[in-house]
């Protein structure tokens, strides 16, 4: 009698089963958590402008008047966007479902680099922590370009964590087409950079050092010297090169691939570059000017350190402009603690001969240089958004997991199941009470009770996805009228025929110039005030504490969630 074959499940079944599962959760509150904001809207503004245009080379229409530089270096995030227009239609779930498209790619990734560090326990346990950890729920449900940056800076780790920090040619150019593509999702790509740069730069560093100190008399390797340069083992050729013979002025083979990707990423980039030297001739001195008109890019290096210092300090403290920021002080707590343990640990096993030990402290040292590189390259750039906290911590709960390696198995449970719970109360406390209040369909219903969808309005820019394309003009645009009378001027070249004023105006006019990085310089408010009171009609108002103000410290406070619409005068639009 013949025996019956069983059946034989794919290995990452079980993985692919969570991440539905996951997927299918997530999806059902995609909309209500975290509220949406007026970033989303901007960006999904711009991707529907793009559509009806047909070029991917124009500026927002909501901003006639505040300066916008035409560039490439999101075109491929726009594309994106704009392929999930077509598909599912131009309303926050569309959008919010390519980023979380995005978080489910990069638990997958996470399993993998998990399984790297440790095997199958590791790649679940790394996979299911981060898929609970608030900040990565948020990023995922959140329309912007942090998400998908994310799978780039995966990728690249999960390809170094592979060669433990000396990537082959081949490899080095993998890392350079990730690293060079991501320049067509953000600018903040260069972060990406930065941690291949740094982890690559410490082997290559080593080995140059080692040719120096063999080329000086009496330098070379001794006898009794490991026949490695640097901290390679004896016997782990793989990895570790050996101080080469031969001609001693040719550049150690660690510093090849450096080379490589540093070329070949350059390259890429500067096709992005050159993209946008098509759609604007002047496009390096107009973004440079913007950059540091908006965010002080250019300032000195000391200072951009100090920034950096308090923009950990700011996430600390749930200190945030607009954006939701969960509280992520005792992840961040514990983060930092295991960063030092990793550090401690491996300096502790430098001196182990055994060959598990060896390929532990690499990969850690993978993990230490990533996280170092991150950072510099965020006080590089400049340029510290709240967002950008997930790199942080994607890279910390990998370290975390690193560090579970070092324990026995019942210790490794031990951590993984305190870790899980953690997650999951500060989950349900955070995120639960913001699906219990009205969400953003609640607020685009009142606005159609008072205002045609098809009217040309000035209004908060997270209006967007009520208007229709093109009739939106954001308050930004306001404080670039400098000539008297020109604001009546502008109502009338732009016909607007409802002006949306939200009580969070009057709190940034009592309040300024504190709040000038909302929506530029607060003297336009008395204007537009004035004007709405005499050259318009209140069509009425509605109360919305969760959309009517931006300030993230005066959301769901209903002493400034009021929102009064004035329809302009015929006299208005002569």
């Amino acid at each position: 009698m013949k025996q019956r074959r069983r059946l034989k499940l794919p290995a990452d079944l079980p993985v692919f089963a969570y991440l539905l599962l996951y997927g299918l959760l997530s999806a059902s509150f995609l909309t209500r958590f975290p509220f949406v904001h007026s970033d989303e809207a901007w960006l999904a503004g711009l991707s529907r402008d793009m559509e009806a245009a047909k070029n991917l080379g124009i500026t927002e229409s909501f901003f006639d008047l505040k300066p916008r530089i035409p560039h490439a270096l999101k075109l491929i995030f726009h594309v994106l966007q704009i392929g999930y227009i077509r598909i599912f239609g131009y309303n926050i779930q569309s959008l919010r479902l390519l980023s979380l498209t995005a978080g489910l790619i990069c638990l997958f990734l996470l399993c993998r680099i998990g399984k790297e560090l440790g095997g199958k326990w590791a790649g679940a346990a790394l996979m299911v922590l981060t898929s609970l950890d608030t900040q990565f729920i948020y990023a995922s449900h959140f329309a912007r370009q942090e998400i998908l940056l994310s799978i780039s800076l995966l990728s690249c780790l999960l390809i170094l964590i592979k060669c433990q920090g000396r990537p082959s040619s081949s490899q080095a150019a993998g890392l350079a087409l990730i690293t060079g593509l991501s320049t067509g999702i953000h600018p903040n790509s260069f972060l990406c950079a930065s941690l291949c740069g740094c982890v690559m730069a410490g082997p290559a560093a080593c080995s140059l050092a080692s040719r120096i100190r063999s080329l000086r008399p009496g330098g070379g390797p001794r006898p009794t010297d490991s026949p490695l340069s640097c901290t390679g083992q004896r016997g782990d050729r793989r990895f570790w090169s050996r101080v080469p013979a031969g001609n001693p002025l040719r550049l150690p083979k660690a510093i090849t691939p450096l080379a490589l990707y540093i070329f070949l990423t350059g390259a890429l980039a500067s096709l992005f570059v050159g993209i946008s030297f098509h759609f604007d001739p002047g496009f390096f001195p107009g973004y440079f000017r913007y950059g540091e008109q908006e965010f002080e890019l250019s300032s000195r290096a000391s200072h951009r350190i100090s920034q950096f210092l308090y923009y950990l300090q700011s996430i600390f403290r749930q200190e945030s402009g607009t954006y939701y920021l969960p509280d992520l002080r005792l992840e961040l707590i514990l983060m930092a603690i295991c960063a030092l343990l990793l550090a401690l640990s491996w300096l502790v096993l430098k001196t182990s001969a055994e060959k598990e030990a060896g390929v532990w402290r690499r990969r850690t040292q993978v993990l230490l240089l990533a996280a170092a590189g991150l950072g510099a390259g965020m006080v590089v750039i400049g340029r510290y958004n709240q967002t950008s906290i997930l790199f942080f911590l994607l890279l910390g709960w990998a370290g975390a997991v690193q560090l579970f390696l070092l324990f026995e198995s019942a210790g490794r449970k031990t951590a993984a199941w305190a870790a899980l719970a953690f997650l999951l109360v500060s989950g349900y406390t955070q995120i639960v009470p913001w699906l219990r209040l009205p969400d953003y369909s609640f607020y685009l219903g009142q606005l159609e009770l008072l205002v045609p969808s098809g009217a040309r309005v000035i209004a908060n820019l997270n209006t967007e996805f009520y208007f229709d394309q093109g009739v939106l003009r954001d308050y930004r645009n306001l404080p670039y009228l400098k000539e008297p009378g020109a604001l009546e001027n502008y109502i009338q070249e732009n016909k607007i025929q409802y002006i949306l004023l939200s009580d969070e105006l009057d709190y940034i006019y009592g309040n300024r110039p504190y709040y000038n990085v909302i929506y530029g310089n607060a003297s336009f408010i008395k204007d537009l005030k004035a004007y709405c009171l005499s050259s318009c009609t209140v069509a009425g108002s509605f109360e919305n504490p969760l959309y009517g103000p931006r300030i993230i410290s005066l959301v769901n406070d209903p002493q400034h969630g009021a929102v009064t619409v004035y329809k302009v005068e015929d006299k208005g639009l002569r």
